[in-house]
């Protein structure tokens, strides 16, 4: 009934699986904040692994 939106890297495409590393780009949460992920899905870019390392190499 309620399916889960996956999560994908805002570089390249690849969906984010579940225990993956990855790096969310975000503002510092208010105190108070229960639900994380949907916060992260609102005002966070999420990138995988192989996308930050090329993002670090490009400076």
């Amino acid at each position: 009934m309620f399916g889960k939106k996956s999560t994908t890297c805002t570089t390249c495409g690849k969906e984010i699986a579940v225990h993956e590393r990855s790096w969310v780009y975000m503002q510092y949460p208010p105190s108070g904040i229960t639900n994380i992920q949907k916060y992260i899905e609102l005002g966070g870019e999420v990138y995988c692994t192989s996308c930050v390392g090329k993002l670090e190499e490009r400076k």
